[in-house]
Formats: C-alpha cells, sequence, structure tokens
C-alpha cells in the first residue's frame, strides 16, 4: 500500500485549483470518516482515491501524484 502526506496530495491538486488548501483536505477527510490530524499526516490508498473521487473537481490521476 502507497502512503502519501496531506500536504502532498494538495500540492498536486494545485494544478488544477489553486484554491485547494491542506486543511481543506483533512476537513474534508474528516467529515467523512477518516481520522486525519494534520498535513503532515499519511494516508492511504483509500482514503487518496476518496480525496480524488470526492473532492478534486477534475479527475487527478493517481501516477501523477507519485511522480512529485
Amino acid at each position: 500500500m502507497a502512503k502519501m502526506k496531506i500536504f502532498e496530495i494538495a500540492r498536486s491538486m494545485q494544478h488544477q485549483d489553486k484554491n485547494i488548501k491542506s486543511g481543506d483536505l483533512i476537513k474534508f477527510l474528516n467529515d467523512n470518516g477518516f481520522d486525519v490530524k494534520g498535513p503532515n499526516s499519511n494516508i492511504e490508498d483509500d482514503a487518496i482515491a476518496f480525496l480524488m473521487k470526492g473532492f478534486s473537481k477534475k479527475p487527478v490521476s493517481y501516477t501523477h501524484l507519485r511522480a512529485h
């Protein structure tokens, strides 16, 4: 299983929406049952996929995220 930090995901998503912040992702995950403490928290594949599906306005490929 791959792990990524919240701030890495936010940075990758900012290529499509400059207004996305780590705090937005943390709140979204916490509101949907994921236990995330802060921007340096590692999240697993299921939470990453959930963010990509539910939070981004345009699809962001998982491969694109791993490149950063």
